[in-house]
């Protein structure tokens, strides 16, 4: 009736259009120029409407429209629970056989069907598609009791009747349109392989009706754009090819493949009419990785390779018809083929390792590329998940080439990818938060770098610190350092940061065994990066996004602690003499002290002039208190013509700021 109403209503806006347009035509011609006066022209055509086409919007169900739509359907499945316990209660207390059982099942079927044909007029269409839907589900559940628990029905009967109610559940679910009975439907109908299988049919003939029971269920829901009961059907047919692939049966994967064909074209076809919410495209996401999943367990290489090209081609196919949605699936879906194939065609773990790796990385930047949001997210998990298993693999095992190619070419794919993204940036942007996907990827980056570092650590046992660790960050922090014009803030911060995190096992403690030299070598390192460091902020401001006082005093305050290490370490090795230690303590304290003077002069920031008048005066009282005590004359003699000199130059280049 609504629809009848709407369409009256149309006709009656067509017919108002029509009248003033052939009002305007009539005032344009000729003759009514001659005769009509030119203002009562153009006041006739001030006075015209503008008619604005009708705004349909769509219709929102109340809650009680809702409830009248699912209440009738919650019932019939309430009063199937019910029928089903009262037959077992009956057969407890021996009231009913099992040929009496499954002939009430049978006759409640068959009322259900006639009281909907009765009540059709009256009822709500969501009860009459309740009581078809109840017709249909008893009547299966019926024959399957009858032929496997009971044994009432012979095996050909029992399939002729089930036949003969799914050929009635297709054609109810075509006239009536429901999306809900043709979800019933269709997994119902999904139910009859395992009947089959109980009794023995081949599995080929098992196969040849899922694939003509999907592929026929097709009709409705790509007629009608049944969403759901698509993603039930696929499921229901994926699941059940799943039971028969754990037993063992090599031709699975051909059935599967022949569905999948059939899912594609009815899913491409569907998301050119409407494109699902998110939940339904995650979910056919999941169930094309799962069913590529089934066909990487089937070893068989030819039809992982079909995959690859039923996929490929569908995805050149929504690339050229700019489906984003469709692409964004169905890449994935590509990918995930392409390992079947490579798990297939391979049994070399060592193979494997060097190619999976790269198709997720790479596939993951392409991805990004093209701004697909699932894909992106899908194959970086892949890759991080890939990456992982080749450093569980090959953890220790860096004694051979291969392994260490592995390894390096991993090390390239992250890189490369990152290179990506620093060309086509992707940013992610939701609740205030912004995240660069190069940023995620250069943490990748990283973690790669470190672990390579951590396994050579484990081969090698140069000692109880992560030297090759500490040395392979360095020399990251001299590149990116290097190269800090092409990179940004982000990666330059979190290299520094993994520096600074490898080098604090350095500054704990002293060490005296052979390696004690790295360690000597280590801290000196860490003294000319920090210097390093600091001209850039000094000079050239870098650093920029961290205030400026900052970056100077983290950097000094490191550049002492550093120094104060170094320092131990050289009286470990009796390198150094106590008192020698001591004055090198006091000579950098002083030293540090000048700096912050010195920049105060440059700069004018009066924290640097208040932080070095500290430093001297705790400097002066260490020199009064402790060294004059603790140190032998003649290194007290150095100190202080070292600390007098150079003290007396640096004062008199000061110079008071307003």
């Amino acid at each position: 009736m609504s629809l009848q109403k709407r369409v009256t209503e149309l006709e009656a806006e067509v017919r108002v259009l029509r009248a003033q347009m052939d009002a305007l035509q009539r005032d344009r011609s000729p003759a009514a120029r001659t005769e009509q006066p030119r203002p009562e022209v153009k006041e006739q055509r001030q006075a015209a409407p503008i008619v604005s086409e009708p705004v349909v919007e769509k219709p929102k169900r109340s809650a009680e429209e809702l409830m009248a739509a699912w209440l009738p359907k919650l019932f019939m499945v309430v009063l199937m629970l019910g029928v089903v316990w009262g037959l077992k209660v009956m057969s407890d207390y021996g009231l009913f056989g099992d040929t009496m059982k499954i002939v009430s099942a049978y006759a409640l079927s068959l009322a259900m069907l006639a009281v909907a044909y009765w009540k059709r007029e009256t009822w709500t269409e969501a009860a009459f598609d309740s009581l078809l839907g109840g017709t249909f589900i008893v009547g299966m559940l019926a024959t399957a009791a009858g032929a496997i628990l009971y044994g009432v029905l012979s095996e050909s009967m029992a399939l002729i009747i089930a036949l003969l109610y799914i050929v009635y559940g297709v054609g109810v679910s075509y006239v009536r349109r429901n999306e809900v009975l043709t979800s019933f439907v269709f997994f119902t109908s999904l139910l009859l392989p395992y009947l089959l299988d109980y009794m023995e049919v081949s599995k080929p003939v098992i196969f040849m009706y899922i694939v003509v029971m999907f592929s026929v269920m097709q009709i409705v829901t790509v007629k009608y754009t049944q969403w759901y009961a698509q993603m039930i059907g696929f499921s229901a047919s994926i699941f059940t090819l799943t039971f028969f692939l754990w037993q063992g049966d090599a031709k699975v994967s051909w059935a599967l493949l022949i569905v999948l064909i059939v899912m594609v074209a009815s899913s491409i076809q569907l998301l050119t009419v409407i494109v699902p919410k998110r939940a339904v495209r995650i979910w056919l996401l999941n169930s094309y990785l799962f069913s590529c999943g089934m066909l990487m367990m089937e070893e068989q290489l030819l039809p992982a390779v079909v995959s690859v090209v039923l996929f490929g081609a569908a995805t050149a196919y929504v690339m050229k018809r700019y489906m984003k949605q469709a692409l964004d699936i169905l890449y994935v879906s590509t990918v995930a083929s392409m390992f079947a194939v490579v798990v297939n065609a391979t049994s070399s773990d060592t193979i494997q390792l060097f190619i999976l790796p790269a198709l997720a990385i790479w596939s993951a930047a392409y991805a990004i590329s093209r701004r697909l949001n699932m894909s992106s997210v899908v194959l970086i998990a892949v890759s991080l998940v890939e990456c992982f298993l080749v450093y569980v693999t090959l953890f220790s095992e860096v004694d051979d080439v291969a392994h260490h190619m592995q390894y390096v070419l991993i090390l390239i794919y992250a890189v490369a990818c990152y290179g990506v993204l620093r060309r086509k940036p992707m940013r992610y942007e939701q609740t205030g938060v912004s995240i660069d996907a190069s940023d995620c990827v250069w943490l990748v980056v990283l973690a790669l770098w470190a672990g390579y570092g951590a396994a050579l650590d484990e081969f090698f046992e140069i000692g109880p610190f992560a030297y090759i660790v500490y040395f392979m960050s360095l020399g990251l922090v001299v590149v990116v350092l290097a190269l800090r014009k092409r990179l940004n803030d982000f990666a330059q911060y979190s290299t520094i940061a993994m520096w600074v995190l490898f080098s604090f096992s350095f500054l704990s403690s002293t060490w005296l065994s052979e390696t004690a030299t790295l360690h000597v070598v280590a801290q000196l390192s860490m003294l000319a990066v920090l210097a390093w460091l600091l001209v850039l902020v000094l000079k050239f401001q870098h650093f920029a996004t961290i205030p400026f006082s900052g970056r100077v005093i983290a950097l000094l305050a490191y550049m002492y602690v550093v120094y104060v290490a170094f320092v131990n370490q050289l009286f470990a090795m009796d390198v150094v003499s106590s008192s020698v230690r001591l004055m090198l303590h006091t000579i950098m304290l002083f030293g540090v002290a000048a700096a912050f003077m010195g920049i105060y002069q440059r700069f004018s920031e009066r924290i640097f002039m208040r932080i070095g008048i500290g430093l001297l005066v705790v400097a002066f009282v260490k020199l009064l208190l402790v060294d004059l005590v603790a140190i032998n004359i003649f290194v007290r003699a150095i100190l202080f013509i070292i600390i007098g000199a150079v003290g007396f130059y640096l004062s008199t280049r000061l110079r008071t700021k307003e």
